[in-house]
């Protein structure tokens, strides 16, 4: 049994555990113009993940070269990565992280929030050919 994975716009998602756990990552939901009115107020938190101390969170990085020592220990099978353009990667560069990272599947995030915001999945899906590019709505969800 595999969890899901949902986007809550810009850079904040909710992961359903296989055990039933309810995770949220950089949880900006009151403020984002993005987020699904029902998603606004948990129903329940088990877990509060934050990657950085503001608002955006992982969906505020750049691709770096240590990308490749994640992809070369870790190896992960799926890669959360903003495409923004705007205080992040655009498509372009979300593209070589994938490479670096060694990574196949990719959920965009960190795009389309705001006006600067503009880098869109189906770019990323041009510039990184083989990688299943998910174009998902903020409520929606991948299994992960």
């Amino acid at each position: 049994m595999a969890g899901t994975l949902t986007w809550l716009g810009h850079a904040a998602f909710r992961i359903d555990t296989p055990g039933g756990k309810r995770v949220y990552v950089d949880p900006f939901l009151n403020g984002n113009p993005k987020c699904p009115e029902s998603e606004k107020q948990p129903e329940r938190v088990d877990l509060i993940a934050i990657t950085h101390g503001h608002a955006a969170h992982a969906g505020d990085t750049c691709v770096f070269g240590d990308m490749q020592l994640i992809g070369r220990i870790y190896s992960p099978d799926v890669a959360v990565l903003p495409i923004g353009g705007y205080y992040t990667m655009d498509p372009k560069e979300a593209a070589v992280a994938l490479e670096l990272l060694g990574t196949k599947r990719c959920v965009p995030c960190h795009y389309g929030t705001f006006p600067p915001l503009i880098g869109t999945p189906q770019e990323l899906k041009q510039l990184a050919p083989g990688v299943d590019v998910a174009e998902i709505q903020p409520g929606d969800s991948v299994e992960l």
